[in-house]
């Protein structure tokens, strides 16, 4: 005969663990797009600096940032 407490303290706790995975692999790809995002500020920041300071190919031009 089948335990149903057991059932289903077995199946909550699948469902905890997948759920938590889930969780996991949301978080770091939240965090790479995050990196990828400070990448392409930190990058923008360089070309504005160069502008500024002499005549670059980047002066007037227009920066697009998909995400």
């Amino acid at each position: 005969m089948i335990d149903p407490v057991s059932s289903i303290m077995s199946y909550v706790m699948t469902r905890n663990e997948a759920a938590m995975s889930l969780a996991k692999s949301r978080m770091e790809a939240e965090a790479a797009v995050a990196q990828a995002i400070l990448e392409a500020a930190r990058n923008i920041q360089r070309m504005t600096e160069a502008s500024s300071s002499s005549a670059s190919p980047f002066v007037g031009s227009n920066i697009d940032i998909y995400v």
